[in-house]
């Protein structure tokens, strides 16, 4: 049967109904004998009908507990508001079709129609017979039966109302939300179980309690003010505090409505544990905090950036201009030259700290671990930067404490970074006095392993405690008015930080607004006399490292290198370079061209023959990289296959963790980034040809060729 809205309405009126408290009612029994006994019928019952079937419940003179919907009497029954009398369905047209009507079946109907709690008719009480009557004998008895119906309407009103009561206190004590009944006088009711667990009372002991015991914020005249307000407005949504049976506090959002029931005003209040909430809305709000700082951070940084990159450049444009002036003399051409580099050095110096950082952060940073002089390597950065200090009038004063023939295993490059970081920034910040410098060494016991300590304190400009805590975050200076003072990014110090962590110590800071300023760098690390070392090579950072090669000096004399390199400007630089070293330079533009030159050269020098060994026409090959037609990683690699084995320096302006071995990986021998250190490529230049005219050099290549077939 298709519901209608009014058919809806009945059948939620009819489930209201406790089914299994009317079948064991007697008194829906005896209404049921008293509707029989009214018209003297042998069947009677109380039939409540469903979606498809009508249901039988205080049934007399049969044992059928249901029916089929569609051929029962009652369904037209619940259609009227009145009695249905049928004196002989045979001879009614109306029921001609049901199956009750056939031969031996029913012939006499009456029924009344029965309401649910909500008025909507949801049976009929009825009595049935097999013989026909007639209908001026029953009409008395329709009364009595009209009286009855309206009876059982009644009883079953309060069955539904009881039934409901049930359920709703059902639903309440499982409900996982705590709720609290409460009334005029903040007495605590009522609380279901959700409620006792939250606060943490059994139901007798929360059944003594006021709104005032487990309300933190809840006072006798708070409660009138409160009760007032929520009489008024009928519903309420507060944010408050309850206590726990053990004393613990915890947010909650309660919900509070008026009820009336049974005469009595009442408060139903749901109390919600917000802890959660509370702790994702200060999440939010410190992310919040968070992107905010960062987008100052960024918009500080790109402003700090603008300003390191552009104050350079206006040096590094102006004075190369004043360069082409034909009226600038001798002393000034100097002058500006050695300004345009020192400019291109801070370049540089930025570049580098941003590729470090980055590197670190994604995790990508090699350590290179040998047995350094940590005395040297510190010593030649103090040397490095004591110039700057004195042409400030500040002095820089270096003590090694270490004894000086100590040598740890560590990563002297990264070292060096850490140090002249540390040493320059103190030189920078310190206007006047002096900045101290004391390497020390303190071993754990007997063994091999201890801390090296580097210790930098400046009588410079100092810091406060604000100012402290954003000293190793990128990007960050004391305050928005140091990069303006002083120059910087704020990277050096992060990116020191990040490498002392991964050389397995940490960078600590002491400091005093206008005082000064210790920075203390520890690295845990094996430590040896220099004279205790086995295989290693001690090493420190000596002239030729700096960049700087002695104008008399020419390490490349008679020596032939090939060149390949697709930029102008760069070929002609790096030329000159090399030629000024004494080397006889070749240059190509591309990878292709410097294959076919090399292989061209080898098979002159064989008289058209091919030849398996190195080859006698170019000492050294400088190899760029990036290239067209042929890039260097493939040119490298075809010169390989064919059995060249003229040392490869490769040439890239890459310079991200992994492109040093990419180089080596594809045959090259030594990799250097750009922008080149004229000193370190000539020393590399001469090393990586006297290597290569050793055993030394033939046993490498060999290995390093095995590998490649590997």
């Amino acid at each position: 049967m298709r519901e209608t809205s009014q058919e809806g309405a009945r059948l939620r009126d009819l489930y209201l109904l406790d089914r299994e408290a009317i079948s064991r009612s007697q008194t829906v029994s005896r209404i049921v004998r008293s509707a029989a006994a009214a018209f003297g019928a042998p069947v009677a019952a109380l039939s409540l009908v469903d979606v498809d079937q009508e249901l039988f419940f205080g049934a007399l003179g049969t044992d059928a507990s249901c029916g089929d919907r569609s051929q029962a009497f009652c369904n037209r029954t619940i259609e009227s508001d009145d009695v249905l009398l049928v004196p002989n369905s045979a001879a009614d047209p109306r029921f001609s079709g049901l199956a009750p009507t056939r031969e031996g079946g029913v012939r006499f109907y009456a029924g009344a129609p029965v309401y649910g709690p909500n008025g909507c008719r949801v049976g009929a009480l009825c009595v049935r017979d097999t013989v026909p009557r007639k209908e001026a004998e029953e009409l008395a008895s329709c009364g009595r039966l009209r009286d009855l119906a309206s009876v059982m309407s009644s009883l079953l009103a309060d069955h539904a109302h009881v039934h409901r009561r049930t359920l709703m206190q059902a639903t309440i004590e499982r409900s996982a939300e705590p709720i609290y009944w409460l009334d005029e006088a903040g007495r605590l009711l009522y609380a279901n179980a959700s409620a006792s667990r939250q606060l943490g009372y059994t139901a007798d002991e929360l059944a003594a309690k006021t709104v005032c015991d487990f309300d933190t914020g809840m006072t006798p005249e708070a409660w009138a003010e409160h009760w007032a307000e929520l009489r008024d407005r009928g519903s309420l949504t507060v944010e408050s505090e309850h206590r726990r049976a053990d004393g613990t506090t915890f947010p909650v959002e309660v919900r509070a409505n008026i009820v009336e029931i049974d005469g009595l005003t009442l408060n139903c209040a749901f109390a919600y544990d917000v802890t959660e909430r509370r702790r994702m809305i200060e999440q939010l709000e410190a992310a919040r905090v968070r992107a905010d700082e960062a987008n100052r951070t960024k918009a500080a940084f790109l402003a700090n950036m603008s300003h390191e990159i552009r104050t350079p450049m206006t040096a590094i444009l102006g004075f190369t201009e004043l360069l082409g002036d034909a009226a600038t003399g001798e002393m000034d051409r100097l002058d500006y030259v050695r300004t345009i580099q020192r400019n291109g050095e801070h370049l540089l110096t930025l570049i580098n700290d941003i590729l470090d950082l980055s590197k670190i952060e994604e995790g990508r940073v090699e350590l290179e671990r040998v047995w350094t002089r940590p005395g040297d390597e510190i010593a030649a950065v103090a040397q490095l930067l004591r110039q700057r200090a004195e042409a400030k009038g500040v002095s820089l004063r270096f003590e090694d404490e270490t004894g000086g023939d100590l040598i740890v295993e560590t990563d002297p490059t990264r070292l060096r970074q850490i140090g002249l970081n540390l040493i320059g920034n103190a030189v920078k910040f310190t206007a006047r006095g002096s900045v101290d410098v004391r390497l020390s060494v303190v071993r754990a016991g007997a063994g091999e392993r201890g801390v090296l300590t580097l210790r930098v304190t400046d009588t410079g400009a100092g810091m406060d405690e604000a100012a402290m805590s954003r000293l190793f975050q990128p990007f960050m200076q004391a305050d928005a008015s140091t990069s303006r003072r002083f120059g910087g990014t704020g990277l050096g110090l992060a990116v020191s930080q990040r490498l002392a962590e991964l050389l397995g110590g940490r960078i600590e800071a002491e400091s005093e607004a206008d005082v000064g300023s210790t920075f203390t760098l520890t690295v845990d690390a094996r430590l040896r006399a220099a004279q205790e070392r086995e295989g290693g090579r001690a090493r420190a950072m000596g002239v030729g490292e700096m960049g700087v090669v002695a104008e008399s000096v020419r390490p490349l004399l008679g020596r032939r290198v090939l060149l390949a390199e697709d930029g102008v400007d760069n070929q002609r630089l790096i030329s000159h370079h090399l030629r000024k070293a004494g080397a006889a330079v070749e240059t190509v533009c591309d990878g292709r061209a410097a294959v076919d030159r090399v292989l061209g050269e080898r098979s002159a020098a064989a008289g058209g023959k091919d030849v398996s060994s190195r080859d006698a026409s170019f000492d050294v090959i400088l190899m760029d990289m990036q290239m067209p037609e042929l890039d260097g990683y493939d040119a490298t690699r075809a010169l390989r296959e064919a059995g060249v084995r003229t040392p490869v320096l490769a040439l890239t302006a890459h310079a991200m963790a992994g492109d040093r071995e990419r180089c080596l990986e594809a045959g090259c021998d030594e990799y250097a980034s750009k922008p080149i250190d004229s000193g370190a490529l000539i020393a590399t230049c001469a090393r990586l040809i006297g290597t290569a005219g050793s055993d030394a050099a033939d046993n490498g290549a060999a290995r390093r060729k095995a590998a490649n077939a590997a």
